[in-house]
């Protein structure tokens, strides 16, 4: 029975080693990276900066193992560094906002939820819906549990967007620096 972290061959022929990439090309590579990092950094908070460390980390965790890590691999290692920042961050900024606050915030949407109830709907939508006014009049006010579970799913859906976004960028950078210094993708076969 084979170890299930060791890669099935699925060619008798052994993999070619890829050509180290040309000076000129290592030069455009590190040049294009500096400024995909310098840029992604400046727009995202430091979390495009981090994803090249981690995957460069996570490349050499498994080496140790005698792996390589794909490229997929990197880009999951890049995106995951970025939510855990973009989660740090958040969680710093929610920290550090003094108690009143959040309360204020609350009371400002209650106070806009109460406005809009008596606010009629547009004429196209009666005309659309009629009696639409008199049943939005008559309707409950939407329950503080279900007005908190789809902040938390806004929440949710926006960590995922935007460390998807900066982890792509950075996973970008990433390889073309890692294609700078060792002359090849990181991830192929080394010569």
């Amino acid at each position: 029975m084979t170890n299930y972290f060791e890669p099935i061959p699925t060619s008798a022929l052994p993999i070619a080693a890829e050509a180290k990439a040309s000076v000129i090309a290592r030069v455009v590579a590190f040049v294009a990276a500096l400024g995909i990092l310098i840029v992604g950094g400046v727009f995202s908070i430091g979390a495009v900066l981090l994803a090249p460390a981690v995957m460069a980390v996570s490349g050499h965790v498994w080496r140790r193992r005698g792996r390589v890590l794909s490229a997929g691999g990197r880009w999951i290692a890049a995106t995951s560094s970025a939510a855990i920042l973009l989660l740090l961050l958040a969680g710093l900024g929610a920290a550090m906002v003094p108690a009143r606050t959040w309360q204020q915030v609350k009371q400002a949407t209650d106070s806009a939820q109460v406005a809009s109830a008596h606010a009629p709907p547009p004429a196209w939508v009666e005309r659309m819906y009629p009696g639409m006014s008199r049943r939005a009049a008559q309707a409950p006010p939407p329950s503080a549990s279900m007005m908190t579970t789809m902040m938390a799913f806004g929440a949710a859906f926006a960590l995922i967007f935007f460390s998807a976004f900066f982890g792509t960028i950075g996973w970008g950078g990433g390889m073309l620096l890692g294609l700078a210094i060792n002359g090849r993708w990181p991830g192929a076969p080394s010569a």
